[in-house]
């Protein structure tokens, strides 16, 4: 919405189940893109960090809810989640993408 400069939307969630649709409004404030950028800053300055550093990090730190993780493709061999206990079979496959 932020890209292509508009401030309201609708949200679509369809129940796999079901197929109800369900529609939801979403209007982005001025903090909201804030805190957005915010975290898009923190992301990329994470990503230029070694693995060692990043497992000193925690989820209070990141501000990270642990409803995120639990939809993350790459909760497995998160530093963060796992506090450093990634196996190298991991960090090779499926981190590397």
């Amino acid at each position: 919405m932020y890209l292509l400069r508009k401030n309201k939307g609708l949200l679509a969630y369809i129940d796999k189940s079901s197929g109800e649709i369900y529609e939801y409004p979403v209007q982005l404030t001025d903090e909201d893109i804030q805190i957005l950028k915010a975290k898009i800053n923190l992301i990329y300055a994470l990503s230029e960090q070694s693995i060692e550093t990043l497992s000193f990090l925690d989820k209070e730190t990141l501000d990270v809810k642990d409803w995120q993780c639990k939809y993350c493709f790459y909760k497995h061999c998160c530093p963060v989640n796992n506090k450093g206990g990634m196996s190298i079979e991991h960090e090779n496959i499926a981190c590397s993408s």
